[in-house]
């Protein structure tokens, strides 16, 4: 869930996930380090304990650890957006039985 609430938070202030990455990747790398995350987790509206964006770092930085390679971010950015249902994600979600992709973006408001 924290993933979920990263994401609808850092959407009020971005126009899409590019931009986003573009705000915290520094020198068009093509991959962000673990510094410029902690950046992005602390200027975001919604935010997270240390432990939590750090797991989070470790989920999408799953092809070296000490890179977050831009193509990872933008799919775990879309996995876990909940405004935005995408039709072959909510069934692979139902498949894996992952119980956060039917929370309604109410709920985590609450």
């Amino acid at each position: 869930l924290y993933f979920c609430t990263l994401v609808y938070g850092s959407k009020q202030a971005f126009t899409s996930i590019h931009a986003l990455w573009d705000k915290f990747e520094v020198g068009e790398k093509g991959y962000m380090t673990k510094d410029e995350w902690y950046n992005l987790c602390t200027r975001v509206q919604t935010k997270l304990p240390k432990h939590a964006q750090l797991d989070i770092w470790n989920l999408l930085a799953w092809r070296d650890k000490v890179h977050l390679h831009k193509p990872d971010f933008v799919a775990g950015w879309h996995v876990h957006d909940l405004e935005v249902r995408d039709a072959h994600v909510k069934s692979i979600a139902g498949n894996l039985q992952l119980e956060y992709y039917g929370i309604k973006v109410e709920e985590l408001q609450e």
